[in-house]
Formats: C-alpha cells, sequence, structure tokens
C-alpha cells in the first residue's frame, strides 16, 4: 500500500484523482515504461459499496498505514508511473488480499 498521487483528467467524471491510498497490485515486467497497476482508496463510501462489495472490499486501519476505513475501488484500477507512488504505507493482511484478488476475477471475468 502506498500514498500516490494520480493524475487529473478533464473532464474527471468518476475517476479517481489526487494524494490517497492505492494498492500496488502488479509491476509489470519486462515493461517499456516504469509503471505499476494500482487500486485507489477512498475513505467516502457511500450506498454503491453495498451494491457490489465484490467490487469495492472494504480495508480496515492496521498494519496497511491507513488511519480510516477505505474502500478498494477495483473498478477503477489503473496503471500509473512509479513516481506517482509517494510513499509507503505498509501491507495487506491475506484476507485482505484475498479480498482483492476476488474482485479481480470478478471484475476481469475468470
Amino acid at each position: 500500500m502506498f500514498i500516490a498521487l494520480l493524475p487529473e483528467r478533464y473532464p474527471t467524471g468518476h475517476e479517481q484523482m489526487g494524494i490517497r491510498p492505492v494498492i500496488v497490485i502488479a509491476r509489470p515486467f519486462p515493461t517499456r515504461f516504469p509503471t505499476v497497476i494500482a487500486v485507489p482508496l477512498t475513505s467516502k463510501v457511500h450506498g454503491w459499496q453495498a451494491i457490489n462489495p465484490a467490487l469495492c472490499p472494504m480495508i480496515m486501519p492496521g498494519d496497511n498505514g491507513l488511519t480510516t476505513p477505505s474502500a478498494a475501488l477495483l473498478d477503477h484500477l489503473q496503471s500509473i508511473d512509479e513516481e506517482r507512488l509517494e510513499r509507503r504505507l505498509g501491507g495487506l493482511t491475506d484476507a485482505e488480499l484475498a479480498q482483492i484478488l476476488k474482485g479481480l476475477r470478478s471484475l476481469l471475468g475468470f
């Protein structure tokens, strides 16, 4: 888990941007560019989290560095440059990682 600066895009619609925690789920290798695949988190959990909890698993504060319960927005999966990773926060528990992987399988259809 890292703090990252996600790029601003116009129009933004519902895309996540700004400084926020992200879960780095992959670092493609070999790669042409220094990028990682990341899932942004948000502490602003609304009713949509209850609609499909598999795509928005909750991550509770703990050794991961979070200070508030946050939803991992798996449907906002994105590739970002490693330079956008500002600092490491911590790691996920095995149970949290299992939730993330289950949600990604659901999202990607395998």
